[in-house]
């Protein structure tokens, strides 16, 4: 089964269908992993146990707020692989998301999200002291994706 479907059932989304390429999905995680990428949002890994809800609520609210996640709670998904990435995966919010699903290990979020229509994307990163929301915009007609300049958009 591919990571990223696996992942996100194990993280209360539904997994609605496939979208695109490999390469489009391959665009996005290219833009976000430059050195020069710098994120909209950082969560500090505190040790409390509160990290997670607090990156999953400021995840929502950057992606609803971007408008990755559509009105029906629905966005394309692709969670960091350990084989190759594929094409993008569509999935809609269930009232059990929990973000600490959507990477290799539980609670090591790394994925990249965009919008059904590919205008706008989003991803999650892991490092050593926070974790990291970078936000970006598609261009439509050539499907580069902006390299993520802190803006929240």
């Amino acid at each position: 089964m591919d990571e990223t479907v696996s992942a996100a059932e194990r993280s209360g989304l539904t997994v609605t269908g496939s979208y695109g390429s490999a390469e489009d999905v391959w665009s996005v995680w290219r833009a976000f992993v430059v050195v020069s990428a710098i994120p909209a949002r950082r969560i500090p890994d505190t040790d409390d146990g509160t990290e997670m809800r607090r990156l999953q609520e400021a995840w929502l609210d950057s992606a609803r707020t971007a408008g990755v996640v559509s009105s029906t709670g629905e966005f394309l998904l692709s969670v960091q692989s350990s084989t190759a990435i594929g094409p993008w995966t569509r999935v809609r919010l269930g009232v059990d998301f929990d973000i600490s699903g959507l990477g290799l290990t539980w609670a090591v979020p790394e994925f990249v999200a965009s919008d059904v229509d590919r205008t706008v994307s989003i991803g999650v990163s892991t490092e050593e002291d926070d974790y990291q929301i970078f936000v970006s915009r598609t261009d439509p007609v050539t499907g580069a994706t902006d390299v993520p300049d802190g803006s929240s958009l």
